[in-house]
C-alpha cells in the first residue's frame, strides 16, 4: 500500500506541476500583451506630447505676432508729425495760437396763448380736485 499511496501522491504532484506550468504560460502571455499595450500607449502619448509642444509653439508665435513689439519701420509721411522725435537738431516751427471764435445764436421762444394756459391750469385743478 505504501507504493500505491506514493503513486497517488506522485500523480497529484505531476498534476499540480502541470497546472502551475499552465498558469505561468497564461501569465507570461498576459504580461506580453500588457507590455504591447503599454508600448502602444507610450507611442500615443509621445505623439500627443509632440502635438502639444507644436501647438504651444504656435500659440507663442501668434501671441508674439499679436501682442509683441514689432520692428515695423516707415518713412515719414509728408505732413505727418512724429510723436517721438527726440532729435533736437531740426528746429520745428512754432505753432501759432488760434483764438476761439464765439458766435451768438438767437433763439426764439414760442409764445403760449393765454387761453391755452388757462385751459391747462383748469385741467390740473380739476384732476387734483377729483383725487
Amino acid at each position: 500500500m505504501a507504493s500505491g499511496a506514493k503513486d497517488i501522491q506522485f500523480r497529484e504532484l505531476k498534476d499540480t506541476i502541470s497546472q502551475l506550468n499552465m498558469t505561468i504560460r497564461t501569465q507570461n502571455d498576459l504580461i506580453t500583451s500588457l507590455q504591447k499595450m503599454l508600448e502602444n500607449r507610450n507611442a500615443k502619448d509621445d505623439e500627443k506630447d509632440r502635438i502639444i509642444s507644436n501647438l504651444q509653439a504656435q500659440l507663442e508665435y501668434f501671441k508674439q505676432k499679436l501682442f509683441g513689439s514689432s520692428s515695423e519701420r516707415r518713412s515719414d509721411l509728408p505732413g505727418q508729425l512724429s510723436l517721438f522725435s527726440g532729435s533736437g537738431s531740426e528746429e520745428e516751427p512754432l505753432l501759432e495760437l488760434i483764438e476761439p471764435e464765439f458766435i451768438e445764436v438767437k433763439t426764439s421762444k414760442r409764445e403760449v396763448s393765454p387761453k391755452r394756459t388757462m385751459m391747462r391750469c383748469s385741467q390740473i385743478f380739476q384732476s387734483t380736485m377729483k383725487k
